[in-house]
């Protein structure tokens, strides 16, 4: 499938938000940290030789774990086997406690990554109830013209889970050309069916955190039930960027449950978005109304006593 030409993310409103929008950056988040467990949490399928397993587990253990010797593993790895009383199962629990190991080692190299997650569409009342603070938060649209990402990749919800363990020897061992992105975009783009009300793309960091946004920000929807000061707030902040961004205020439809956008007239939101204080304006205008029979009391001079109270 071609790439949209505009991709959203759906955020609740926060200060952190604030920072990311006046500084052009976006947040990577961790994969340990997504709502969905099995989200890249891939298993893996056994297709290697014992031997295989053993050069690949080395390979992982020099890379993420260099002070640890590999062949200092695997003796451990033989000395819990061995407490099985038939050859047949410590054999078996070897090979168990290799595997266990790769898979260990695979998670935390992908826990390591950050992924920036994006929506193909605007007007999912879904989103907006699950990643907008149930409509009190904003969506941000993005240009995927002549952007700076490295990847930006379409979620699959059809595909396996597992990652093959050739695959990973592929990568980690012989070095093939195309075996890291196979590994990878297994990792990372493989989710269940019921999530395909999504329409996910995703782009891959080296690490979680904040980051200089890989697209371009176009424009900024409010929710239905965003409030007036955060729309002011966002509109007055970001209303003389350039290029100009795009402001719209999303409703629901008077007869169907579809979503719409109402474009914002900037030019009106920072004429009159801060209304002055009503107390203030009025308070000053009119004199105080006092029920019958009372008496009217006279502050006192400054230098009489202490500070009058009303």
């Amino acid at each position: 499938m071609a790439i949209p030409s505009f991709l959203y993310k759906y955020k609740a409103f926060s200060n952190f938000l604030l920072e990311e929008l006046c500084g052009s950056a976006t947040y990577f988040a961790s994969p340990n940290s997504f709502n969905d467990p099995l989200d890249s949490k891939p298993s893996i399928e056994d297709d290697l030789s014992l031997s295989d397993k053993k050069l690949l587990l080395a390979a992982l253990l020099k890379e993420h774990k260099p002070k640890q010797d590999p062949e200092q593993v695997l003796a451990e790895f033989d000395y819990l086997a061995r407490e099985e009383n038939e050859s047949d199962k410590a054999a078996a629990r070897f090979t168990r406690l290799i595997d266990s190991e790769i898979e260990r080692l695979l998670l935390h190299e992908i826990g390591q990554r950050g992924v920036f997650s994006l929506a193909e569409k605007w007007n999912c009342p879904l989103m907006w109830s699950h990643y907008a603070h149930n409509h009190e938060g904003l969506c941000l649209e993005y240009s995927t013209h002549d952007h700076a990402a490295r990847n930006l990749l379409q979620v699959r919800y059809d595909a396996d889970r597992a990652i093959a363990l050739s695959a990973l020897f592929d990568w980690k061992v012989k070095n093939l050309r195309g075996a890291r992105q196979k590994v990878l975009e297994l990792a990372f783009l493989s989710k269940a069916e019921a999530w395909r009300y999504e329409s996910e793309w995703r782009i891959l960091g080296k690490c979680p955190g904040s980051h200089g946004a890989p697209l371009e920000l176009t424009g900024i929807y409010f929710g239905q039930r965003c409030s007036a000061a955060i729309e002011t707030a966002i509109v007055k902040t970001l209303c003389d960027v350039t290029p100009r961004l795009a402001f719209y205020r999303v409703r629901f439809h008077p007869r169907t449950f579809d979503l719409y956008r109402d474009e914002i007239d900037t030019d009106e939101v920072v004429q009159t978005g801060v209304r002055p204080s009503a107390a203030l304006i009025f308070g000053r205008e009119m004199a105080p109304v006092l029920p019958p029979g009372a008496i009217p009391l006279v502050a006192p001079e400054p230098d009489e006593g202490p500070p009058y109270f009303q």
